[in-house]
């Protein structure tokens, strides 16, 4: 593990370290899947969920001649494949990715991106879609926290999600853990770990109840509800249509960087659309 875990108290011992797998290569994609909906019952996979919001959203007049995605997920590079292909549905987009995809970039960072909008030829409107997602590993073997990555078995993933369970699991007190302000040394991870203190306090979570499916569901609850704030307010007095789409990404193993892509699954979460105005839900499970 690397100098920088075993620094931060509880991180080190759940992110693991280089080691030999013992199946080297993965699952078919029916049993990863098979895998993946052992934990996420509603995950699809990522072309499968892509196309159905592709298709949602062109017919409510979202093209990418007249929108723009801002994308919030984590920088972990196993989960590059979902903005590559929302970048395939919506053009270029306007990263705000995190560790574990948590909001970091506040009001001037959206207003930075919708600046960069391009604007509708007909109308001259500006269009927006939305992401907001943690992560998590599901292996082929059901290890739910982990997968095998290119030259490197049994990794964490989310890690940042992992070393924050570590450390909210040995605080003598999350209520203040909740409290504790960013630091200098780790801006994103100790934000990150005080607003998942925050958000077990709200909901009279235990420390000894939290595993790897809880504290990646309490990622969602957060981000979902820190980006439905920011847009609220970026998006307040501006002549727009725009979209939001939460839940998990979901990795399966990979040994090679190409299989990426193919091992990647989405469990939706909230899914709509206002347009002038009006507020569309969309049912995007399969």
């Amino acid at each position: 593990v690397l100098g920088w875990a075993r620094a931060i108290p509880g991180v080190g011992r759940l992110l693991g370290g280089r080691g030999k797998s013992a199946g080297a290569e993965p699952a078919g994609s029916a049993e990863d899947l098979e895998a993946v909906r052992g934990v996420y019952p509603t995950a699809i996979g990522l072309e499968t969920y892509m196309r159905a919001v592709e298709s949602t959203l062109n017919s409510k007049g979202f093209n990418p001649d007249n929108c723009i995605a801002l994308v919030g997920i984590c920088r972990d590079e196993a989960c590059r494949p979902f903005q590559t292909r929302i970048e395939e549905s919506f053009g270029l987009s306007f990263s705000q990715c995190s560790l574990g995809g948590f909001v970091t970039m506040g009001q001037v960072g959206f207003g930075a991106a919708m600046g960069h909008c391009p604007l509708d030829p007909k109308d001259g409107r500006e269009r927006f879609v939305f992401f907001g997602f943690p992560h998590v590993g599901v292996s082929h073997n059901h290890d739910v926290g982990k997968i095998d990555r290119t030259g490197r078995p049994s990794s964490g993933a989310c890690g940042a999600l992992l070393g924050a369970m570590g450390q909210i699991q040995e605080a003598e007190d999350v209520a203040e853990l909740a409290r504790a302000p960013a630091t200098v040394e780790e801006p994103e991870f100790s934000s990150l770990v005080s607003k998942l203190a925050s958000q077990m306090v709200k909901e009279n979570v235990k420390s000894e109840d939290l595993n790897v499916k809880s504290i990646t569901d309490l990622s969602e609850t957060v981000i979902t509800d820190e980006l439905e704030f920011h847009i609220a307010k970026a998006v307040e007095g501006r002549d727009c249509d725009y979209a939001v789409f939460t839940g998990t990404q979901i990795n399966s193993s990979y040994v090679e960087d190409i299989q990426c892509r193919e091992n990647q699954y989405v469990a939706p979460g909230k899914s709509y659309c206002v347009v002038k105005g009006q507020r569309w839900d969309m049912s995007l499970d399969a």
